[in-house]
């Protein structure tokens, strides 16, 4: 009986001494070990940090640079909509903005200004500019005169009506304008149709993509309204849309130089009229006045509201950050918002 107990007890001490010896090699190791390795997802965004810039509408000014006077430290290039050509083929300003004014207060925030050149006449008219040389080379000298007037640090242009025979012709303008812009040291910003290489419009495949943003500092793709005022109801900016532009940008486009416009208004598309665009601020305030059903698109993060006689959809801030999301997935760093006036400011607080 005493050998049983005696093997008993000799048992549980080896046990305890096992133990004891095990846990002094995993205090050691503890505390001689090197530092952990952290096992995390494969970054594939870039290492640069995102860059945020703007279009100001020139009918929402007053919203816009109320935005910008909050988060001007968060936004690196303001693209206020204030050079067009008239049907005279001169060029005037719009907006009711002291633009000088706004310009000096731009930069002393530390933003680049660059405005927008567009227009609002029709794709023959604008032909007639494009293909009277005389008309090009007095029309490109006065919006080089206006830009250094204006102390601004370039020019984006975003013409958007042109006829398919006059290509080459826009090309040819582009390649003008381009080269005295930068002869003046000024950056050269070109805004373009969000292209795919496959099922493109027409509108689209009149500008030539490589040839431009060979002209260009920067070349800014419009990467929304794949449903708008020509289609039913559906995502402004569908992701996978908008991978499918972004990488047949990427074959025909510098990457250094592409930026990607994103969307930060909705539509509206009422039961037998056409579909409006409505700034962020305007889309809620529309729907707010009826008891629409919300839900969130998945595949465009965009916000879905469904009511008897109207059908929106909204790019949010949320939207916004998910489409970022993708841009950065695929190895880009500049977006640009359009436009800033009225938009969903929680963008900027996240």
């Amino acid at each position: 009986m005493k050998r049983r107990w005696l093997g008993i007890v000799l048992l549980i001490l080896g046990v305890v001494l096992f133990a004891e010896v095990l846990f002094f090699f995993f205090l050691r190791n503890m505390f001689n070990a090197p530092n952990p390795v952290l096992i995390t997802k494969p970054n594939i965004s870039t290492s640069k940090e995102l860059e945020v810039s703007g279009w100001v509408a020139w009918w929402k000014e007053k919203e816009a640079y109320t935005i910008i006077d909050k988060y001007h430290d968060k936004l690196k290039t303001i693209s206020p909509v204030w050079l067009h050509v008239n049907e005279k083929f001169q060029l005037i300003e719009v907006g009711e903005s002291d633009k000088k004014e706004v310009v000096s207060k731009l930069k002393s925030y530390g933003l680049r200004v660059i405005p927008s050149l567009g227009t609002e006449i029709t794709a023959d008219q604008l032909s007639t500019l494009l293909n009277d040389e005389a008309k090009t080379n007095e029309f490109i000298d006065s919006v080089i005169s206006k830009l250094i007037d204006l102390k601004v640090d370039g020019l984006d242009v975003d013409l958007e009506e042109i006829k398919s025979s006059d290509k080459d012709a826009f090309t040819l303008f582009i390649e003008k304008l381009s080269k005295k812009v930068k002869a003046n040291n000024l950056t050269f910003s070109i805004t373009l149709y969000a292209q795919t290489g496959e099922k493109d419009w027409a509108g689209a495949k009149v500008q030539d993509l490589e040839k431009l943003a060979k002209l260009s500092d920067e070349v800014r793709i419009m990467t929304y309204d794949n449903h708008g005022t020509a289609t039913g109801p559906g995502a402004i900016t569908p992701n996978s849309w908008l991978r499918d532009v972004i990488s047949y940008n990427l074959k025909k486009v510098d990457k250094s130089k592409l930026v990607i416009g994103l969307p930060s208004y909705g539509y509206i598309w009422e039961e037998g009229k056409k579909a409006k665009g409505l700034q962020y601020d305007e889309f809620i305030d529309y729907v707010s006045k009826t008891q629409p059903k919300i839900s969130r698109d998945a595949e465009s993060g965009e916000q879905v509201y469904t009511e008897d006689n109207y059908t929106g959809w909204v790019s949010d801030s949320r939207a916004m950050q998910q489409k970022i999301s993708t841009v950065q997935s695929m190895g880009l760093d500049r977006i640009f918002i359009w436009n800033l006036g009225g938009m969903d400011e929680q963008f900027f607080e996240k």
